[in-house]
């Protein structure tokens, strides 16, 4: 019988209202064209760029920092050949980098379908990242399709794939309490203008603009690029506010389990008891930050049911306390059930007089 290497698998599921959580600002992770052969460098908000950076990457790293609400944490700098000839080879590099949203700093176009396939490979492995790519309608919650044709900043106009950079850096900068809608750009002097309408539009068909609101420039509302809702995967799946809450809770769980309990205890009912307890006391905590109403792990009885009949037990006779401690092997199987908070995006004011 093939083992594989060890699994753990954080599954949310969606059924009314069934959702989970995130924390802390992000890190942007930005692919950039340069001259010279340069190892990945990182750089923090209010850090000096070295002269070893051409003056078009440098801007892409400016744009990055400059964050949104809040500033990112940081930004991972890798650098490709011209024409990103060796993508693959950074794309490699970037699956043991820790990031949140990924950017490049050029055009893609002619890779843009590697880059699809990429994310989308390693979101399902586990790697909860996003990709802020120009004009790229995915449909799916890992890449986020940002359109606004152009924008001007300092005099200099830039196009969707110009300004990918700065999009990441907003979503990075945004902290787990709020959503990025809305968020000021004061960098930015004029972009495309759209009605009401071409913004719905838009909107509805998963893109990330940027707009004119008076004499303010703005982010639209944050959508990413999914927009084929189905009874298994709803609208929140649409939202990057939401999408980035599941995104963190996931990998938060699963780097946990992973330092401190794959293969160090015993797969007996106290031990998992241990671990739930573990696990309930890093939700409260979201709780307490308004981030999740309500959230609560346990043991996944149904998940336990399938195990034991695959083993050809008959669980018919069995009580649901008798299939939550029955022994499971080497396999843990939990459930998350939870209701996420969202920020307050729509107003509906109603004067009476």
């Amino acid at each position: 019988m093939a083992m594989g290497m060890p699994s753990i698998n954080v599954v949310f599921r969606e059924l009314a209202k069934t959702i989970e959580t995130r924390t802390d600002n992000g890190i942007v992770a930005l692919v950039l064209e340069n001259e010279k052969a340069l190892d990945t460098k990182e750089y923090y908000p209010g850090d000096e760029i070295g002269e070893d950076i051409d003056a078009t990457a440098k801007k892409q790293i400016d744009f990055a920092l400059a964050g949104g609400r809040e500033k990112p944490q940081k930004v991972v700098c890798v650098f490709c050949k011209k024409g990103y000839e060796d993508l693959q080879t950074v794309l490699d590099k970037l699956e043991s980098i820790d990031f949140d949203y990924l950017a490049f700093g050029s055009g893609v176009t002619e890779k843009t379908e590697d880059i699809k396939t990429w994310i989308d490979t390693v979101r399902k492995n586990g790697k909860k990242i996003k990709a802020v790519l120009p004009k790229v309608p995915g449909n799916t919650e890992g890449i986020i399709n940002y359109t606004t044709d152009s924008i001007t900043v300092e005099g200099i106009a830039y196009n969707p794939e110009l300004f990918c950079s700065r999009i990441a850096g907003i979503l990075a900068g945004t902290p787990i309490t709020q959503s990025a809608t809305y968020t000021v750009l004061p960098d930015v002097e004029e972009c495309t203008k759209f009605s009401k309408e071409e913004m719905d539009e838009k909107v509805n068909a998963g893109e990330l603009i940027v707009f004119k609101d008076g004499n303010t420039i703005r982010l639209g509302r944050a959508v990413n690029s999914f927009t084929s809702v189905t009874d298994e995967k709803g609208e929140i799946y649409s939202t990057i506010e939401l999408v980035q809450t599941m995104d963190k809770t996931s990998t938060d769980l699963v780097q946990t389990i992973k330092d401190n309990w794959v293969g160090q205890y015993k797969n007996t009912y106290n031990n998992k008891c241990l671990l739930i307890a573990a696990c309930q006391e890093y939700l409260d905590e979201l709780v307490k930050k308004e981030i999740y109403e309500s959230a609560t792990i346990g043991i996944n009885i149904a998940a336990n049911k399938k195990f034991l009949e695959g083993k050809g037990i008959d669980t018919s006779v069995m009580s649901e306390e008798e299939l939550k401690k029955a022994p499971t092997n080497r396999s843990v199987f939990l459930a998350v059930t939870g209701k996420m908070l969202e920020s307050m995006e729509d107003f509906k004011i109603e004067f009476t007089v």
